[in-house]
């Protein structure tokens, strides 16, 4: 009867230590992922909403026209093609495009 049960409990120590290895190894790539988190650098949100100030200020948004202007037709690449597709005939106009409606 010792011989039986002491060959049915040896299997439970090496699947206690597989276990706890699995949790040391979960718990040791937390960590790793927690120092990396750490690493990172940091701002306040109000030094975080200074910047996007900033960006706003300085960066010229041309869909909202009362504040930029109109874009200048020389940086307007759909206002090249346009002009471009003008110049061309009706017959290589349909053919031209992305799509065509019938």
């Amino acid at each position: 009867m010792d011989n039986l049960t002491q060959t049915s409990s040896s299997p439970a120590p090496d699947f206690q230590e597989r276990i706890n290895e699995i949790r040391l190894q979960r718990v040791l790539n937390l960590n790793q992922r927690l120092r990396a988190d750490l690493k990172r650098e940091r701002i306040t949100a109000s030094n975080a909403c200074l910047l996007i100030i900033d960006f706003t200020r300085t960066k010229p948004d041309y869909l909202v026209p009362e504040v930029w202007g109109q874009l200048p037709p020389s940086q307007n690449n759909f206002h090249q093609a346009l002009l471009a597709q003008r110049g061309k005939s009706r017959r290589e106009d349909l053919g031209a495009g992305c799509c065509v409606i019938v």
